[in-house]
């Protein structure tokens, strides 16, 4: 958390008049600390470093920089690092794209409780991008995210039940999932969920209102991370 606040405040300091050079000279002082806590080896530092070359936050965007940087910082176990290598290497900035990379560099960010790698693994799996193509294990990561309130993955989860793909098909787990994910504001679970409830009896919308509850009672939508490969 204390990272994105000081990277905020250099996005600011950065940006300002001219009439506040005194603060930019301050913010490019800055991130010449990090960049000699990065070359010692610190990997919160080399994190940092990375960003302020993907960003652009004191020169031109050097996205090869920020990958050598980001590399250092994942090597090392850092988790975000790790996330950011999965990503340049699926998008093809800074590096070749190179799908099996990604996963790599996501699984471990994942194994590790992130969010938003744990549901790139399920879109990777589900859409066979550097794998073979395998629903089952792209339902085990989207339900991992899903229990910790991504909704994308919710929603994700909820059509491979609907559709049986990769898990047996169960229209209250569908629902759940989807009511869940529109609940936190996705259009397309709440479109998907009302299409779905007409196929449903009494006995499975009951079934499905519980589970909702369990799940979710009466909470309001959760902020949610930022957003993944696509």
């Amino acid at each position: 958390m204390w990272r994105r606040f000081f990277l905020l405040f250099l996005l600011i300091l950065l940006a300002v008049s001219p009439a506040l050079a005194a603060e930019r000279d301050q913010a490019a002082q800055a991130l010449g600390w990090y960049k000699k806590a990065a070359q010692a080896g610190n990997a919160n530092a080399q994190y940092l470093y990375a960003y302020q070359f993907e960003n652009g936050l004191n020169g031109p965007k050097d996205p090869a920089k920020a990958v050598e940087w980001y590399r250092k910082a994942a090597q090392q176990g850092h988790v975000e690092a790790q996330f950011k290598m999965g990503l340049m290497n699926a998008k093809g900035r800074g590096t070749p794209r190179d799908y099996a990379k990604a996963q790599r560099w996501f699984r471990l960010a994942a194994t590790e409780g992130l969010v938003e790698a744990q549901y790139n693994l399920g879109l990777m799996a589900e859409l066979g991008l550097g794998v073979a193509r395998n629903p089952t294990e792209a339902a085990e990561w989207y339900r991992a995210a899903a229990e910790a309130g991504q909704a994308t993955a919710m929603r994700r989860l909820g059509v491979l039940f609907a559709t049986g793909d990769g898990v047996r098909k169960d229209l209250v787990q569908a629902v759940t999932w989807l009511e869940l994910a529109a609940r936190q504001n996705d259009a397309d679970a709440r479109l998907l969920r009302d299409g779905l409830l007409p196929e449903m009896s009494p006995r499975e919308i009951e079934q499905m209102r519980e589970m909702v509850r369990t799940r979710a009672p009466d909470e309001p939508p959760q902020p949610q991370p930022r957003p993944p490969i696509r």
